[in-house]
């Protein structure tokens, strides 16, 4: 999910754009991947599609632009959607955003992903220090948190599984 709200302007959206790019590097080819974007509406950039698609998910990243209001609970909401009925085995969503959003029943919401075995991570765009909400976020979806300040400073992305999916390679059992 990608702000592309008007306070992205500048080179905060090719920071997000930059991130969403590496974030699409560490998925394996068969994979799936999809971009929501949110400026006051959400829109699907790219429509959730395997991540082995790096022609169209670039030319999508590539469109993006920034103008328009901060409205992300829709896109939060229109991505927990897709997962539910996308059948993969792991289900990640990584929100890029500066910081600036309306209140809402964050919590509640993130709450249903995680319980859903999504997880919700969330990167800081821009110098901000820190951003309470953003952490928040990613802490009630069980994800991680990040802050990319500036081009030079890249966060390295964490996708992990669901811990309730991991099972050991072996399993000592008495006869």
């Amino acid at each position: 999910i990608i702000d592309t709200s008007g306070s992205m302007g500048g080179g905060r959206i090719e920071l997000a754009k930059e991130v969403a790019r590496l974030a699409v590097q560490k998925l394996q080819p068969h994979d799936k991947v999809g971009i929501v974007e949110f400026y006051g509406s959400k829109r699907w950039a790219a429509p959730l599609q395997p991540a082995s698609n790096t022609i169209e998910i670039t030319r999508a990243l590539n469109r993006l632009q920034a103008g328009g209001g901060t409205v992300i609970y829709d896109a939060l909401e229109e991505a927990y959607y897709a997962l539910l009925n996308a059948h993969t085995r792991f289900e990640h969503i990584l929100v890029l955003t500066d910081g600036g959003v309306e209140s809402g029943p964050f919590e509640a919401l993130a709450r249903r992903m995680a319980a859903a075995g999504q997880t919700l991570s969330t990167v800081l765009i821009g110098p901000q220090a820190n951003s309470p909400f953003l952490h928040d976020l990613a802490e009630w979806g069980r994800g991680r948190f990040y802050s990319c300040p500036d081009r030079f400073q890249l966060p390295e992305l964490q996708f992990r599984e669901p811990q309730s999916t991991l099972l050991p390679a072996v399993q000592e059992r008495r006869l």
